[in-house]
């Protein structure tokens, strides 16, 4: 007996998602505004056992999970229409942090600028990936 299609890696399975984009945008905005730290306990705990009124097809998380890249689009440009106008002035968590103590100031390389000043600059927004100094010299 001659092996069918997928055996032989000519067909493949097509997964018709059973969650429209907006109701895995909803999910998604969701779980951010949650009080769970990851998505995998929202998911499971939350929506699996509370929401299904809701959401009449739930799929299983790993299913969830494959379905996730193909709302970046969509949830990109609602991100972007919901954004505010700047006016300038910008505050994420401004939560201070020492970046050194003032005796090592010396013997950093990048913080030569920084040798004359009496307290080391800080570092402000700790939520992001990026360090911004203080270039006004502001006391900590």
């Amino acid at each position: 007996m001659a092996p069918g299609p997928l055996a032989r890696g000519v067909a493949r399975r097509v997964h018709t998602p059973q969650l429209s984009p907006s109701e895995i945008m909803t999910i998604l905005i969701h779980f951010h505004q949650s009080h769970y730290r990851t998505f995998k306990a929202y998911y499971t705990e939350h929506v699996l056992l509370r929401l299904r009124p809701e959401f009449s097809e739930l799929v299983s998380y790993n299913r969830f999970v494959e379905l996730m890249p193909t709302v970046f689009g969509p949830i990109a440009a609602y991100l972007q229409q919901c954004r505010g106008y700047c006016s300038g002035i910008s505050f994420v968590d401004s939560t201070a942090i020492r970046v050194c103590h003032n005796k090592r100031i010396p013997r950093h390389r990048v913080l030569t600028a920084w040798r004359s000043v009496a307290r080391p600059p800080w570092v402000g927004f700790t939520a992001s990936n990026s360090i911004w100094w203080s270039m006004t010299g502001a006391k900590c």
